[in-house]
C-alpha cells in the first residue's frame, strides 16, 4: 500500500470471482474495517475483517462485430 491505513479504517473491497468456480459471473463486494498493519522493509500491509458483503450477478460485455 502505499500509505499506511489507521486501524478502525473502513474499506471496500471489490472481487470478481472465476467463472471457473461460479459458473456465472459474479462480484464479491465487501465492506471491511482494518484490524491490523505490518511493515516489512519498505513494504506495507494491512488485516482487515469483513463485516458486511454482496454476491451481485455481472453482465457480460457484448462482443464487438
Amino acid at each position: 500500500m502505499p500509505s499506511p491505513l489507521p486501524l478502525g479504517t473502513t474499506i471496500n473491497i471489490t472481487i470478481n470471482l472465476p467463472v471457473e468456480l461460479t459458473k456465472v459471473p459474479i462480484e464479491l463486494s465487501c465492506l471491511g474495517r482494518v484490524v491490523r498493519k505490518s511493515r516489512t522493509g519498505k513494504n506495507q500491509g494491512i488485516g482487515a475483517i469483513i463485516e458486511d458483503f454482496k454476491l451481485r450477478p455481472l453482465r457480460l460485455k457484448a462482443a464487438k462485430t
